[in-house]
């Protein structure tokens, strides 16, 4: 918990520590997963990898990865599933493999041609990609979609988790429990609290856009402390790969404006500081 007026917070553990500035990253919190599916995150990788063994000695023949409605992490969960058609191949295992998407496309969000890339390249390796579909139900060899009832053939899932912020006692926060922030990360209405990262409202969850939130707040810290720096607003550009058998880098503005402005490229598309 936080106490803002007496600029103090409280840890798990039974600490109380006083804070002149507060920068929270406290990260997001997975919701609990679809029922019957293999939770995919950094929490649960053991029952992931044995399924995935399950598929790899043919035990079982078709397997659908899931990418719930955001906010989610979706870039790991497109990794797995391409790795898992290449180790499959190699193999020389027959599986059904499917991707449901609640999204109007693959990684709709770095725009149409990352998407179209994305979407030929699970296609070229043997995954069908089912997309605008939220599962609704997991039964016995096959997943119910909605909308219009679909189904497909699917005797196990494997899920990314939807995700929610962490609730912190005595901050604001939206409906899903996030920290609503200002562009220079600022937590509103409470004097000398900053945050970054997933734990703030802002809908895409991805670590190059928590480094931009950083340097952000970082600037607004030290505006704040008197000193004369100038202002770093967030200005949202989501920089990463392509599930990272591609090799393709990604730069994308998620500006929110109309056409496509991302950049795909073999080499890097920004520079990596020492």
């Amino acid at each position: 918990a936080v106490e803002p007026a007496a600029r103090r917070i409280h840890t798990a553990e039974g600490y109380e520590l006083p804070y002149d500035a507060l920068v929270l990253a406290v990260g997001a919190v997975p919701k609990p997963g679809l029922a019957h599916a293999e939770p995919f995150d950094e929490r649960h990788t053991a029952g992931c990898r044995v399924l995935l063994q399950r598929v790899r000695d043919g035990r079982i023949g078709s397997l659908a990865f899931v990418e719930p409605p955001a906010p989610t992490r979706p870039f790991d969960l497109y990794d797995l599933a391409i790795d898992t058609a290449v180790r499959l191949r190699r193999a020389r295992v027959d599986a059904d493999l499917a991707l449901v998407t609640a999204e109007p496309a693959p990684l709709a969000v770095l725009g149409p041609r990352a998407a179209a890339v994305l979407r030929s390249t699970l296609g070229a390796h043997g995954v069908r990609v089912v997309e605008s579909a939220y599962v609704r139900e997991i039964g016995h060899g096959e997943i119910e979609l909605a909308p219009l009832s679909r189904r497909i053939v699917a005797e196990r899932a494997v899920a990314a988790p939807r995700l929610s912020g962490p609730r912190l006692d005595h901050l604001p926060c939206d409906s899903d429990g996030f920290l609503p922030v200002d562009p220079g990360g600022r937590v509103p209405w409470v004097d000398g609290v900053y945050a970054a990262g997933d734990c703030t409202s802002f809908p895409v969850k991805h670590p190059s856009l928590a480094a931009q939130q950083a340097d952000a707040v970082a600037a607004s810290v030290v505006a704040d402390a008197g000193l004369a720096v100038a202002a770093e607003p967030f200005t949202p550009v989501l920089r990463g790969m392509l599930p990272s058998r591609l090799r393709w880098y990604v730069e994308a503005p998620l500006t929110g404006g109309k056409g496509d402005a991302t950049r795909l490229s073999a080499l890097p598309l920004w520079n990596s500081p020492l």
